[in-house]
């Protein structure tokens, strides 16, 4: 399928995880850029509560179960909203305010908006979104290649038999998903899955062209979105902070692009691509940003958008709780001396200390619990601490090229976020996230590194990822005191008017006003443009080999996946498929809707699926096999060659006679790659032989 035509299923994606939020948002009086920005994170904890709750009520998951929980949310909402309001207690969104009229405003909010003037704050923030948007689209479609591309890589193997798997067998839960069986059955993320598997069904698309325009929405929607409204909680939704973090949201090779290149770490781009959207909560709950929110809807849309975050990637939830330590801090200082000004009661203080106390020790014991076992945890240190800081610092870790521009960016906003000391918490969240890194990427193994970093199996890879969200509000810092202080020094050069370093100006006409905005206009554009040299492109390269199909290819060659793609042809709906996961036989589930016998490389495996997994080539000679694949309902078996996806070596018993085995006959070859349907049992009826 051509891009072009590809448009309308980016479109429906893009429909399906934002509007099921949007709509229960809206019923909760919110409105204006935390609308969108909060939807999508609220329907990703839709689709993964309703994937759990479905089992327990007895029906399938699909899009209609999760468009009637959002119907049902919308109506408590709007009897909340009713509800309190007869209480006199205000819950929908607060009057906008002034962004960047140049007077000021109050000491709060500043004053309401003109016409005007919100005009060009809607067409800011539409340009904001825009820039990203198109940019992390243009380069996810040049590093997948095709709608139908699919990552040449071990995770995948998983992640498109998941998605196959839901749409089955009508179970996404998070609680059961595992390792694809009933005998691995087990907790695993499922949020990702399950939206995925929403497109797929209500666009009818395949798999993999379902991943491709699920991944684009998210890095191309739910990532902008998140991380203007991120800085919308420090700047007050200032026109040149929105633009800046714009201009800067496509300028990180760790997010989105390192996700669907290394692992690939689906789920992780999902979680990380919300987190932005649950720190500017925290950010107005704690009454942290310059202009103040209710504190009920605050907690509302809270409540709506942490388990998203949960069943998207729960190590990301505990990378909240460690990224919220700085603004506690910070938040309990200004009540200290709020206190000492006499602006604090005592028992406001003492509340907070108190909670605060609680909350690092059980901050502690959850990071502690949440760690992964050591022996899964083996990635080691790959730099100095040096090295480290400087990867951070030009935005290009993982050993990806520096980008200048951004290092310009960082170095200013670490200058700006201590000048301005009201927005220090910034460069405490960024402190959290780099030491980290540094920690899984710089220092030699430990009890110590293990405690720090092993909630992500000590893997810098996956904390290099989530740099970018703490690491961009900093960037729009440093990019805002520079250009204004070129806008402020091409005003003066225009009017020669240099005093004591201050400019000093009698009257201004229209020109005074259009030079500065146009030099800060160039400047946005520039930081744009120059965010894309270095890294980015880098990393874009690095990740587009992995989707490129051949006779070799990692994972499927172009044999195997045409043969693949044209099983739904050979084997009936009912039937299940053996293949070695280790060669890309077994995804059957992910490219053909057909339900294979091991689904995955690991997991439990019960006594039949054993016996199929080592001999299904000797059905009517061992004695053993014919039982087994009736009571699993094998009755195709598929043969690829013995290349491994990560170039390892697993011999396999199972179809090492296919050829000469008189208990399998050859129904379908593409190339080397084979399908065999097992003969040696006899018929099989209705799933049974």
């Amino acid at each position: 399928m051509p891009w072009v035509t590809f448009v309308p299923v980016l479109l429906l994606a893009a429909v399906i995880f934002l509007g099921p939020g949007l709509v229960v948002m809206r019923g909760a009086g919110v409105r204006g850029l935390p609308l969108f920005a909060v939807s999508g994170p609220t329907t990703v904890t839709i689709a993964g509560v309703v994937a759990v709750a479905a089992p327990y009520a007895n029906i399938d998951y699909g899009i209609i179960p999760v468009a009637g929980c959002a119907v049902i949310l919308t109506v408590a909402a709007l009897v909340l909203r009713y509800v309190l309001a007869m209480r006199g207690i205000a819950f929908g969104a607060q009057p906008r305010r002034a962004f960047d009229n140049g007077t000021g405003g109050d000491a709060e909010n500043g004053p309401a908006l003109t016409s005007a003037q919100e005009w060009v704050r809607r067409g800011a923030i539409l340009v904001a979104f825009a820039i990203p948007a198109v940019i992390i689209a243009v380069r996810f479609a040049r590093i997948i290649g095709a709608p139908d591309s699919i990552s040449q890589t071990y995770d995948n193997i998983f992640h498109l038999n998941a998605v196959g798997h839901i749409l089955l067998t009508g179970s996404g839960s998070s609680l059961t998903l595992g390792n694809l069986t009933e005998s691995s059955a087990a907790f695993y993320p499922a949020a990702w899955h399950d939206l995925v598997a929403l497109v797929a069904s209500a666009a009818s698309v395949s798999v993999p062209q379902a991943i491709t325009a699920a991944n684009i929405v998210i890095a191309a929607v739910i990532w902008p979105l998140g991380t203007m409204y991120l800085t919308s909680r420090i700047s007050s939704g200032k026109v040149l902070p929105m633009l800046l973090a714009g201009a800067v949201a496509a300028g990180f090779s760790s997010f989105p692009y390192l996700m669907i290149d290394f692992g690939v770490l689906y789920p992780n781009l999902l979680a990380i691509a919300i987190m932005p959207v649950a720190l500017a909560l925290i950010i107005d709950l704690l009454g942290l940003n310059p202009t103040k929110r209710r504190v009920v809807p605050v907690l509302c849309q809270g409540v709506l958008v942490v388990p998203g975050l949960a069943l998207a990637h729960p190590s990301f939830v505990v990378a909240l709780v460690g990224l919220a330590l700085p603004l506690l801090f910070v938040k309990l200082f200004r009540l200290g001396a709020g206190y000492r000004a006499g602006q604090v009661r005592a028992a406001v203080l003492i509340a907070f200390a108190a909670m605060v106390a609680v909350y690092v020790p059980l901050a502690f014991l959850g990071w502690d619990l949440a760690g992964q076992s050591l022996t899964s945890s083996q990635w080691k240190p790959y730099q100095t601490v040096s090295q480290a800081i400087g990867e951070i610092l030009g935005a290009g870790p993982q050993r990806r090229h520096v980008s200048l521009a951004m290092l310009v960016l960082l170095v200013a906003g670490l200058v700006a976020s201590i000048a301005r000391r009201k927005l220090v918490w910034v460069l405490g969240m960024a402190t959290v996230a780099s030491g980290l890194f540094v920690v899984a990427s710089a220092l030699p193994q430990s009890e110590t590194r293990h405690f720090l970093t092993g909630v992500w199996y000590n893997d810098s890879y996956r904390l290099a990822a989530m740099l970018p969200v703490v690491l961009l509000p900093l960037a729009v810092l440093g990019g805002e005191s520079i250009l204004r202080g070129l806008a402020d020094t091409t005003t003066r050069l225009r009017l020669g008017e240099f005093t004591s370093g201050a400019l000093r100006m009698s009257g201004r006409n229209s020109l005074d006003r259009i030079v500065p905005a146009g030099v800060l206009v160039l400047g946005v554009v520039a930081v744009a443009v120059g965010a894309q040299f270095g890294s980015v492109g880098t990393e874009q390269q690095i990740a587009a080999s992995n989707y490129r199909i051949g006779p070799n290819s990692p994972l499927l060659s172009t044999d195997e996946k045409e043969l693949l793609e044209r099983l739904p042809k050979t084997v009936p709906s009912n039937s299940r498929v053996y293949g070695d996961p280790f060669t890309g036989a077994s995804l059957t589930e992910g490219m053909s809707q057909r339900q294979a016998v091991v689904p995955h490389v690991v997991g439990k495996r019960s006594p039949e699926e054993l016996i199929v997994m080592s001999k299904i080539d000797e059905a009517g000679a061992d004695p053993s096999v014919c039982p087994a694949a009736r009571k699993l309902n094998v009755q195709f078996a598929l043969k690829f060659d013995e290349r491994e996806v990560h170039g390892g070596a697993h011999p396999n018993t199972a179809m090492d006679h296919a050829e000469s085995a008189t208990g399998l006959t050859l129904v379908d070859q593409q190339g080397s790659a084979k399908l065999y349907k097992v003969t040696g049992c006899g018929e099989f009826r209705n799933g049974q032989g």
